[in-house]
């Protein structure tokens, strides 16, 4: 007898086809990021999955003919609205007086509608409480115990969002283990040991070569952790901890007008050696696949820098965040970026990300200790927090990858 496939459970999800006729007839379509698992690169109308705030019974104060609709066609309606400002910056609205919405949405609220994280996020800010959490405003925390500073960080990979299927095991673990210390390296913090969470399942001694070769690679030891078993997807999180080799430890908040931008490293070869594990490009895997955490540089750079942040997301969006946390703005010129990529992919090197680069302000005339590149300026807080080539960047959207 034969068993009966398995029939997938439907998943809600709405779009949305936004047009115009002037000047000329147009259709809005948007672009999937390229690390979406996903259909990356396509271009697709707005829209996606349905979410639980989606069904929140209080839209019916806000929404127009609610009483005409069942329940499914009312989520539907608010989920494709609200993919559409998430993904596009239009929010389909009147005003109070009904007049159609045309005005300029808030940047920060669309990101923080897109990632979930507005109640989220200040609910955390208010567990987070001790000065040590920085306001969760950093990528690592600085706890202050018996005369030393010690930092403390912890990220979590996850299947098919940070790791193609292409990736062995092997250089999943090495990466987990280099950008949790890139976090210690933007601190100027020396590692002291890490501590592992595990989802067990296939290719574990893959995993267990590449972790080694890791912890011998950065000298630093494995002090313990946790693992379990069952679940589909993979997901490893592993927490860093380093003692402070300088005070005040850096922050992404110490930016001062006139002082200068500077990179340490370049951007753009995890893009090429990203397009080259899933057999788009020719180009070295490793700085995708194997990063090198810059422990050194970060060490030597800590009495010298203003702010300092590693980049992992995409220069021009871990810039935009820089400005914000120092309340400034940021003046970057895009020819002045060391990149690791073909001079026709210098745009997309400055917004792709997993680089580990150091990005960090100083004084101008600063005597640099390590090999850094001059790539701006910082400026009084302007419009916007940042610039490129003098042209204002005013939306976070398409800096570099949010997840």
């Amino acid at each position: 007898m034969t068993n009966a496939p398995q029939v997938p459970e439907p998943k809600p999800a709405a779009t949305l086809l936004l047009v115009r006729d002037q000047p000329e007839f147009q259709v809005l379509m948007v672009k999937r990021h390229h690390q979406i698992d996903f259909a990356s690169g396509a271009l697709v109308f707005p829209g996606g999955k349905t979410h639980d705030g989606d069904k929140d019974e209080r839209w019916s104060e806000h929404a127009i003919g609610w009483n005409n609709l069942d329940a499914v066609q009312r989520t539907l309606r608010i989920g494709a609205i609200r993919e559409a400002f998430e993904e596009t910056g239009i929010l389909l609205a009147q005003t109070a007086q009904g007049a159609p919405f045309e005005g300029a949405c808030d940047a920060s609220a669309r990101s923080a509608v897109e990632t979930g994280e507005i109640a989220f996020i200040d609910s955390l800010r208010e567990l987070a409480a001790h000065p040590a959490a920085r306001g969760l405003a950093d990528d690592a925390a600085v706890l202050e115990i018996g005369g030393e500073s010690l930092v403390l960080t912890k990220d979590v990979m996850v299947e098919g969002v940070h790791w193609p299927p292409q990736q062995s095991l092997a250089d999943v673990a090495w990466k987990l283990v280099a950008v949790n210390l890139s976090d210690l390296a933007a601190k100027g913090a020396e590692p002291i040991g890490v501590m592992l969470g595990y989802a067990l399942g296939s290719e574990d001694s893959a995993f267990l070569d590449g972790l080694r070769a890791a912890l011998d690679a950065f000298d630093v030891p494995l002090l313990g952790g946790d693992t379990v078993s069952g679940g589909d997807g993979r997901t490893f999180s592993l927490t860093a901890i380093g003692r402070a080799t300088h005070t005040p430890v850096p922050s992404r908040a110490g930016a001062r007008p006139g002082d200068g931008l500077y990179l340490c490293g370049s951007v753009g070869g995890a893009m090429m050696g990203f397009e080259a594990l899933t057999g788009t490009g020719r180009a070295d895997r490793t700085p995708f696949t194997r990063p090198t955490p810059l422990l050194t540089e970060g060490h030597a750079l800590s009495p010298h820098v203003t702010a300092m942040m590693d980049v992992s997301d995409g220069l021009l969006l871990d810039a935009w965040r820089m400005a914000q946390a120092s309340k400034v703005t940021l003046s970057i010129d895009s020819a002045a970026v060391p990149i690791a990529a073909p001079e026709s992919r210098r745009d997309d090197a400055l917004r792709w990300g997993d680089d580990y680069a150091l990005l960090f302000t100083a004084p101008t005339d600063a005597a640099l200790p390590v090999d850094a590149s001059l790539i701006g300026l910082v400026q009084e807080a302007g419009d916007t927090p940042l610039t490129l080539d003098e042209g204002a960047l005013g939306d976070p959207e398409g800096l570099g990858y949010r997840h």
